[in-house]
């Protein structure tokens, strides 16, 4: 939760983040594949985060949080959170890290894999400017906190 500011989080399925509505493409109770196989969906808004149901440059912050592996198209889909994202608004978000495990045989849901280096070219070329961008400690993910362009 970030006080004062408005944000979304992004693919939330069961994970809810106090003060942060959550958006996910299943209806709020159904169950998924992947992450979500047994336990229901509790987010707020349903529609697809690839087309966010909300006014230019109206959001503080994005979160997704292992959802950009998801994605069938990432570079129109930043580009949409671009759009959503107010001047110098910030994504927060975890990837699963390909270079670590192969992903994409752990969830057949995935449609993409990345690793940090990968994912930080892909947002630099598109305009982002990223401040981090690594591997968690002993981890399988990483983390990306980029500002819009």
């Amino acid at each position: 939760e970030r006080p004062g500011k408005r944000g979304l989080n992004l693919g939330c399925g069961h994970m809810e983040i106090e003060g942060v509505p959550g958006l996910d493409l299943a209806k709020r109770g159904e169950t998924g594949s992947g992450g979500r196989k047994f336990s229901e969906a509790t987010n707020d808004l349903t529609a697809d985060a690839a087309t966010l149901p909300v006014a230019d440059g109206s959001l503080d912050y994005i979160i997704a949080a292992h959802v950009f592996e998801h994605l069938l198209d990432p570079v129109a889909t930043l580009s949409e959170w671009a759009r959503a994202l107010k001047p110098g608004g910030e994504l927060l978000a975890s990837l699963p890290n390909h270079g670590s495990v192969n992903t994409m045989l752990i969830d057949a849901d995935r449609v993409h894999a990345f690793v940090p280096s990968s994912t930080r070219n892909l947002l630099e070329a598109l305009g982002w400017d990223v401040t981090f961008c690594e591997a968690f400690d002993k981890s399988v993910a990483f983390g990306v906190i980029a500002r819009r362009p």
